[in-house]
């Protein structure tokens, strides 16, 4: 988070905890007393201010047990071509807003609405993809 934090356009979207996730989307994070979340940046909050058109992942959140660390967090529902062009999309408009920032991605993951394959393709797809699917964010996972 901390290229974030110092990169002026996305510096006032950056929150504490979950405070940029709505709480719809804050319900599906699981917690543990090792693991919670530190800070939050709506990301789409972030595009839409810059008038990207390109589709995007949701957020990027910062846990306690890996501080100053990113990970990519999207709800959607399971549709892999959906998925993977979000994360290009996300790539391309980090690589415009923040030139000279160093963002570290460290895992893209998707809390799934709606209707799972089956486990071996979903494994199948985050091997491919780097994109892990379940159905909340276990912080105790990361």
């Amino acid at each position: 988070m901390k290229a974030f934090r110092q990169e002026p356009k996305t510096a006032p979207f950056v929150k504490s905890g979950k405070s940029a996730l709505t709480s719809q989307h804050s319900r599906l994070i699981v917690e543990h007393r090792a693991r919670r979340m530190t800070a939050s940046l709506d990301f789409e909050a972030v595009a839409s201010k810059s008038q990207s058109r390109e589709k995007r992942w949701d957020y990027f959140v910062e846990i306690s047990s890996a501080p100053e660390k990113c990970h990519a967090f999207e709800v959607h529902k399971y549709k892999e071509s959906d998925l993977i062009a979000k994360k290009q999309g996300t790539l391309r408009i980090l690589a415009a807003l923040c030139p000279a920032a160093s963002v570290e991605i460290m895992s893209w993951r998707v809390a799934v609405t709606g209707e799972l394959r089956r486990s071996d393709l979903i494994a199948r797809f985050t091997a491919d993809t780097g994109i892990h699917i379940a159905r909340k964010l276990d912080l105790s996972k990361m």
